[in-house]
């Protein structure tokens, strides 16, 4: 996935006029590794879900801008009635609900410090259960943090159900 914002650290003096752009894909993911491995439990409904909370957080987050934006947004405003939100405030609006409710299925923080770690920062399953050993003081066991990935793909995959039905409808290929 592609993905291109204005840099907010960027506090030189031409930020104003020139801020620099950050731009990048999304080059590992975790899963798609699992999923070519033999005895794996993670499916491609698990992938496009994953995917789908995927961009609905950096929508939600970003939002939708031209890869081109001539001014910050801060110059670009306009001094004159407005007939309502732009289309792209709209969108990523809507990106916000859609992620929100997503998370909303997963109320215990470990959980969502799951989510954010391997779905959303692309750490490995491994990385996740290095940082959770040293966040707790012990070791942790590594078939149950997968039961637990496992647990939250599924609940994913059920909740985007219909959006993936409708995706692998129109043949969308997943990208490996």
């Amino acid at each position: 996935m592609k993905a291109g914002w204005r840099d907010p650290d960027d506090v030189t003096s031409g930020a104003a006029k020139y801020a620099r752009e950050v731009s990048g894909w999304r080059t590992y993911c975790p899963l798609r590794k699992m999923l070519g491995q033999n005895g794996t439990q993670v499916t491609t409904q698990h992938i496009m879900a994953a995917d789908m909370l995927r961009q609905a957080a950096d929508a939600s987050r970003y939002g939708f801008s031209r890869a081109r934006d001539d001014g910050m947004p801060i110059t670009a405003v306009n001094y004159r009635p407005m007939p309502g939100p732009s289309i792209r405030s709209i969108a990523q609006a809507k990106a916000a609900r859609v992620f929100q409710r997503a998370m909303a299925m997963f109320p215990c923080p470990g959980q969502q410090r799951l989510i954010q770690a391997v779905l959303l920062d692309n750490n490995t399953l491994a990385a996740w259960c290095a940082s959770e050993e040293e966040r707790r003081g012990h070791t942790v066991n590594r078939q149950i943090e997968m039961g637990r990935l496992l647990g939250v793909l599924d609940a994913l995959a059920a909740h985007f159900e219909t959006d993936i039905d409708q995706a692998l409808d129109r043949g969308v290929m997943l990208p490996l």
